[in-house]
């Protein structure tokens, strides 16, 4: 099946709201450190003036044609190519065009993000069984390979669940506890959400020692990275908003913290994507002077969304403001869409590439602040930002979006598909345009005080 790509029209723009009365505006700079505490009073909470709406056909239609992309291509495609429905998993190295695996290995990191999604779509979209069958496979798959305590997965198994070659990492842990705590909501049983939370536990105590070594920059002992930070909330936030639990709060207040206080640049008003061991800036390393876009938005709307489940509007204006500031930098606006990374900013180098995932979360972050405040900013960068992915990332006879290619994307990578970050902003975009529709356009007023 191949994919027919999204609609040429703008379903969305700027212009579509109406009845904006006020807008808050913050004073804090954040070179303080953030605490609602101290500040709380300093901001304006008439949310009643923050009561926008969006165009009801607008909207049906866009609904309709994110089904389409989900229950007409994405999902029938990862049925009858990627999907080991005899011994369970996911098998995603695939040529693109040609829609044809390349092999059939199963990568750990991979088991534990299809977990989550076949999960969650049982548990938000009319509890197929199909779904949970899928879930339930690839659970029974990766568990055989359980490691011991405070070990990582191997990183990847044949077809039939042999180990190969490959250092194992952090990632696959984390991103197997959120597809198990997902699980755990889909099946009703409890011991997958205690599971899950055992191996978030053992990777903060990994995380936490001074000679944890990250594959990507060797060089530093125990450093603390941004997207550790941000998969460890996301997980968090999930499992909180299922069970409440006192260790994963404190691990998501703790991840907020960092975020925002300790990879938070004052010179650059960005987020560092790597610190040393107790959290001060790196000075000799090149891993000193990046920013990444990828990870900087993907952190900031998982901030968004926990203040959404503590209704902590201090913490959302926080969350909002660095977030239009990461996209506004991450803009390309000779060619569209956004640069994955500066690479050095004293020397303004950015990466020129762009990457399918970023430009997901920016819809994902965008739509966070149109569905809770009618943002009009945040609904002409969804708008904006949509109408790039379809226009570049979908591309005639390809099976699946192209996961990145050359700034113009005109060279692109035929191989390998998205597991994880399209399918994902397609099911919480989608769940959010319907909850949008049930109010009949209008924001969620979620942080009203009466």
């Amino acid at each position: 099946m191949k994919s027919t790509g999204f609609s040429r029209r703008d379903f969305l723009h700027s212009n579509s709201f109406y009845g904006l009365l006020g807008t808050i505006f913050l004073n804090n700079s954040f070179t303080d450190k953030f605490d609602s505490s101290k500040i709380a009073v300093d901001i304006l909470l008439e949310q009643k003036n923050r009561a926008g709406f969006i165009d009801i056909s607008a909207l049906i239609e866009l609904r309709a044609k994110y089904r389409s992309e989900l229950f007409g291509n994405f999902l029938p495609n990862m049925n009858k190519l990627i999907i080991d429905h005899e011994l369970g998993g996911f098998m995603c190295d695939i040529d693109n065009k040609k829609g044809k695996l390349l092999s059939t290995k199963k990568r750990a990191w991979f088991e534990g993000r299809g977990i989550w999604l076949y999960s969650f779509l049982y548990n938000n979209f009319g509890k197929d069984p199909s779904y949970l069958e899928i879930a339930t496979k690839s659970k029974n798959f990766i568990l055989k390979h359980l490691p011991p305590d405070e070990n990582f997965w191997i990183s990847s198994f044949t077809k039939e669940g042999h180990p190969l070659p490959g250092e194992g990492d952090i990632f696959s842990n984390l991103y197997i506890a959120e597809g198990l705590a997902e699980y755990s909501k889909a099946s009703g049983e409890i011991e997958y959400f205690n599971l899950a939370k055992k191996l978030l536990l053992q990777c903060v105590t990994v995380y936490d020692k001074e000679d944890y070594e990250y594959a990507s920059e060797k060089s530093i002992k125990g450093p603390r990275v941004l997207n550790h930070w941000m998969i460890m909330l996301g997980n968090s936030t999930q499992m909180l908003n299922y069970k409440q639990d006192n260790e994963i709060e404190l691990l998501a207040q703790r991840c907020v913290d960092a975020i925002l206080n300790d990879h938070f640049n004052p010179d650059w008003q960005l987020l560092d994507v790597m610190l040393s061991h107790d959290l001060t800036r790196l000075s000799d390393s090149e891993s000193a002077q990046k920013v990444s876009f990828g990870l900087g938005v993907q952190a900031l709307w998982m901030i968004l969304s926990e203040a959404l489940r503590k209704k902590d509007l201090i913490l959302f204006e926080k969350a909002k403001k660095l977030l239009k500031r990461h996209i506004e930098v991450a803009k390309d606006k000779v060619y569209g869409g956004y640069y994955w990374s500066i690479e050095n900013v004293s020397s303004n180098t950015f990466k020129l590439g762009k990457v399918l995932s970023l430009h997901d979360e920016i819809l994902i972050g965008s739509l966070l602040l149109v569905e809770h405040q009618a943002d009009q900013w945040a609904l002409g960068c969804f708008s904006e930002t949509y109408n790039y992915i379809k226009n570049n990332f979908m591309k005639k006879d390809y099976v699946f979006p192209v996961e990145n290619g050359d700034r113009k994307i005109v060279n692109f990578s035929d191989k390998g598909m998205g597991i994880y970050h399209h399918p994902r902003q397609l099911v919480l975009n989608l769940l959010a345009i319907e909850r949008i529709i049930d109010r009949n356009g209008k924001s969620s007023n979620v942080f009203a005080t009466d």
